[in-house]
């Protein structure tokens, strides 16, 4: 028996009921602990369906399980399994065992699936009121939501702390920072200013955002966008941040560069006596699109295209220089 396997048997022997008149030695022995482990371990069955937001189902989406196991061995591990969605976005767990099981994952292109939506269920019967009970007649729903069509966005995440004598920020939607002015030598561009007021009467600071261009836009809104939207633009929008280190969820969306550039800032605004802080994750369509919905698979095509391009100049200045 490995030491690592020891320690994890002695340090559960607590839990289990020992005759503590007699001691550990005529209680519990190890392999007696083994059984108990492996005992907890059942068949696992599951039925369960996958639909998008439209509640149509998605098929050949890739269901990623986790299962908690005691046997063969106890390890006390979690294995993986993928399963594929049939035509009616259905699937199917069986053939394995365990105590608990996991929806860690599903994925398709085209379609999201948030961290907020995995699931667990348990199949160790020790707290029978807590046993998750299959029923094939009536699966248990997952939803992906639809994603627009597939387009080249920019993600960033970015943060930000104003103080009173902060000046005011300009910020970069190419590049996802603020900046004040020009210290590097990079090209920087003016797409929004931001700046910060606080209000010692009322504890309340005071975030403001303006565009500098007349042709360019900003909208607040109360949830998460995935397309900037067409209409309802302000030139100028404040946000009022109470004096707590509680977050206040924020949505930031515009257009800039005469609506070349489309941009959604989504994060949390919190706020002390002496500061505010500002975080966020940026979404940037740098071609003129409002869609800002952000494919990973995209973006890595992009940069590997991008990094392949960049070998193969460098290989051809080292073929030059070597012709010379």
């Amino acid at each position: 028996m490995t030491r690592q396997k020891t320690f994890i048997l002695l340090a559960v022997v607590l839990l289990l009921p020992v005759d503590h008149g007699a001691g550990i030695a005529s209680g519990y022995k190890l392999p007696q602990i083994e059984n108990d482990f492996q005992s907890r371990d059942r068949s696992i069955v599951f039925f369960g369906i996958v639909v998008d937001n439209n509640e149509h189902p998605v098929a050949d989406a890739i269901v990623e399980i986790h299962y908690r196991h005691y046997s063969p061995k106890v390890t006390i591990g979690i294995d993986r399994k993928h399963i594929t969605t049939d035509e009616a976005g259905r699937f199917t767990v069986d053939g394995i065992e365990g105590t608990e099981l996991f929806i860690n994952n599903i994925s398709k292109f085209g379609y999201e699936f948030t961290y907020f939506d995995r699931k667990n269920f348990s199949y160790w019967d020790h707290f029978p009121e807590k046993v998750f009970k299959p029923d094939k007649r009536s699966p248990v729903k997952f939803m992906l939501r639809k994603k627009n069509p597939a387009a080249l966005v920019f993600p960033g995440i970015v943060s930000k702390t104003f103080e009173s004598d902060t000046p005011s920020q300009f910020y970069d939607a190419a590049q996802h920072i603020f900046w004040t002015k020009q210290i590097d030598g990079t090209p920087r561009i003016k797409d929004v200013k931001v700046f910060a007021v606080r209000d010692p009467l009322k504890e309340v600071w005071t975030l403001t955002f303006e565009t500098l261009k007349p042709e360019d836009g900003l909208i607040l809104s109360d949830k998460k966008l995935f397309t900037v939207p067409s209409s309802g633009f302000k030139s100028q929008v404040s946000v009022d941040v109470p004096v707590d280190p509680q977050r206040q969820p924020f949505h930031l969306y515009f257009k800039s560069r005469s609506a070349t550039v489309y941009s959604g800032l989504d994060g949390t605004l919190r706020a002390w006596p002496e500061r505010v802080y500002l975080t966020f994750d940026s979404r940037t369509n740098l071609n003129g699109n409002p869609n800002i919905d952000f494919y990973e698979e995209i973006y890595a095509d992009y940069w590997a295209k991008k990094v392949a391009e960049q070998r193969r100049i460098r290989e051809e200045r080292k073929k030059k220089s070597a012709n010379e």
